[in-house]
């Protein structure tokens, strides 16, 4: 579905496609299609968890922190929160 998206916004016009996920493989299979301009590994990227996630909590999902998409945006060149 990930990809899709980023594909769907390259085919609508969009100047900057921001990949996230911890595969880096997956990452640069889109990149490398030309589906993405940024690829943002947040496993590697992204701030390490202080703790471990709680039962409930899927790898990713503790991955997804503000921590983290703040770092996304900073990688991205957006921090003025212009595209």
């Amino acid at each position: 579905m990930g990809l899709l998206a980023c594909m769907l916004a390259r085919a609508q016009g969009a100047r900057k496609v921001v990949c996230v996920d911890v595969n880096e493989d997956r990452l640069q299979f889109a990149k490398a299609q030309g589906f993405v301009g940024i690829v943002f590994n947040s496993a590697t990227q992204g701030p390490a968890p202080s703790s471990p996630p709680p039962p409930d909590q899927t790898p990713a999902e503790a991955i997804l922190t503000k921590s983290v998409a703040d770092r996304v945006v900073e990688v991205a060149g957006l921090k003025n929160g212009r595209i």
